[in-house]
Order: structure tokens, then C-alpha cells, then sequence
């Protein structure tokens, strides 16, 4: 890597009912993405015992992996550049 190339870095905060990532990439401005998923929001009782059933999470990560694709397709619009 050359001297004056900082590495991007990416960071999530997950809440309840949202994450936010923050991407900083070296020269370029924040970009900021919120998707309408959080900890309370992808399974139906996320404090029962014994945590989430296998179903549970398989269908949390299917979620999770639908809302990251649709940051590629046109017109998404939960990207902003951090203030």
C-alpha cells in the first residue's frame, strides 16, 4: 500500500430497529446508509429464552442480505453524505 493511501474503513451501529454504516473511504466524502433492520426487528421475540430458533436466524441473515443488496439498485435512497 502506498504512504499516502489510508484504508477505508466501515462502521455499523446497530440499534433496535435500524442499522447505520458509515463508510470512509480515503479523499472521499462519508457516505452514510441506513436500513430498516435491527435487533428487535429481525426475529419475533428477540428476548425469549434461550435466544433466537435456527429458523430465526436463517431468516434474519436472509434479511439482512436482502436490504445490503438493495443498496446496489437505482434509486435507492438511504445514502447520505455524513454531516
Amino acid at each position: 500500500m502506498p504512504a499516502n493511501t489510508a484504508p477505508a474503513t466501515l462502521h455499523l451501529h446497530i440499534g433496535a430497529l435500524e442499522t447505520v454504516a458509515s463508510l470512509r473511504a480515503p479523499e472521499a466524502e462519508v457516505q452514510r446508509f441506513v436500513l430498516p433492520i435491527g435487533c428487535n426487528t429481525l426475529w419475533s421475540a428477540p428476548g425469549h429464552r434461550g435466544g433466537p430458533s435456527p429458523l430465526e436466524l436463517e431468516n434474519a441473515i436472509q434479511t439482512v442480505e436482502d436490504q445490503i443488496e438493495g443498496l446496489h439498485h437505482p434509486g435507492f435512497d438511504a445514502v447520505h453524505p455524513d454531516a
